[in-house]
């Protein structure tokens, strides 16, 4: 059996590849050219009964841009829709029906909701699509990191039950619980509050629903919430806060790191793999430190193994890789390989994914000539 991804990011074009275990090769198939800084990838939610090919949405960050891709059998891409985001998008989310996408703009620090064809999956062309503007908490005062914290910063939504958005604002220290409104609205309904400082980037929910797991950028810390618990604002679960940075960087040495991609395994439900970035440029980022006494390779993925009940950390490891800053880490839905890229140097590395509890990677395959990926779809 044979692997295809689709590769984006800060590049001129979007990658087609084919990964085969077998041979352990990864190669480029197709490259067709991108719009700027295209960062996120994400399948429909549904299938979609679309001869031309497979369809994917994507984002254009610097133009504040989402569009519906085709992926045809050769590996070509076709645009077949664009719209406006009216932001600095960072993420696109594709709700649980298959009615439409929600983008969050980093810049700006809104989420829109753009109306979808169940059919084709292209974007309607009609729909008002009012921006959803959210409170500033610190407004008015200094807030915990006043370079990264000085507006909101929408950086994910994820879904959970009754069609409830969890939106993640790295600005505010905020996920936002957000609702639909009509065709194309959506409403603030309430929010989880995290650590000051923290900045939240990207959550995931536990395969019962009923816990939310975030990595705070800046903090480097998974916190978890209790869903079940109806408090507002709710508070993250006490005592359950994991540091994800490799234990080779003094905490001297972990200011600008930027945690980045959080992800459940998707067979193994209390494994939960967290991505850490610029370990190798932490003297460049800030030329006042020492350098640190242990050269690495690459940045690390840290590993979190949890009991059953999901607020018991049994352990934690961590997986060194090849890559410079990790940005965008995919796993195959069987949940046999992952595939990361280096946005600084590294290229793009696939690992497999071995013992009960998925915590044993091997380096399998890599592609060093792809520069710039942000993010990965397993086709």
């Amino acid at each position: 059996m044979t692997y295809r991804l689709l590769a984006a990011g800060d590049r001129p074009t979007y990658a087609v590849l084919e990964f085969n275990p077998s041979s352990s090769s990864l190669k480029i198939l197709k490259e067709s050219p991108a719009p700027p800084n295209s960062s996120w990838l994400e399948h429909p939610a549904i299938k979609l009964d679309n001869s031309s090919g497979q369809v994917v949405y994507a984002d254009s960050e610097d133009d504040g841009l989402v569009f519906t891709l085709v992926i045809k059998e050769d590996g070509d891409t076709e645009t077949t829709s664009e719209r406006k985001t009216h932001g600095g998008t960072a993420h696109i989310h594709c709700l649980k029906d298959g009615s439409g996408i929600v983008s969050a703009n980093y810049i700006g620090g809104t989420v829109i909701l753009h109306p979808t064809d169940p059919s084709t999956g292209v974007l309607s062309q009609t729909s008002e699509s009012p921006l959803l503007h959210f409170p500033y908490p610190y407004e008015g005062q200094t807030p915990p990191n006043k370079d990264r914290q000085q507006a909101n910063h929408l950086h994910q939504v994820i879904e959970g039950e009754g069609g409830k958005l969890y939106c993640s604002d790295l600005g505010a220290d905020r996920i936002w619980i957000v609702q639909r409104k009509g065709e194309s609205g959506l409403e603030l309904s309430g929010w989880l509050q995290c650590p000051p400082g923290s900045g939240p980037r990207h959550a995931v929910l536990s395969a019962d629903g009923s816990k939310l797991y975030a990595i705070g950028e800046m903090s480097h810390e998974v916190f978890a919430f209790d869903l079940n618990d109806d408090s507002q604002p709710l508070l993250p679960i006490p005592k359950f806060s994991v540091n994800i940075i490799p234990p080779t960087v003094p905490t001297s040495h972990q200011r600008l790191m930027d945690s980045s991609e959080l992800y459940f395994h998707p067979k193994i439900p209390t494994t939960l793999y967290v991505t850490n970035r610029w370990e190798l440029r932490i003297q460049e980022r800030e030329p006042h430190l020492n350098a640190l006494p242990e050269k690495q390779t690459g940045d690390a993925v840290a590993v979190i193994l949890l009991a059953k009940n999901g607020v018991t950390v049994e352990g934690v490891k961590h997986i060194r890789t090849g890559l410079d800053v990790i940005r965008g880490m995919q796993i195959t839905p069987d949940g046999k390989y992952a595939v990361l890229g280096g946005q600084e140097g590294g290229g793009i590395e696939i690992y497999e994914i071995r013992g009960e509890k998925g915590d044993s990677w091997v380096k399998v395959a890599e592609e060093r000539s792809v520069s710039g990926t942000k993010d990965f779809l397993w086709l």
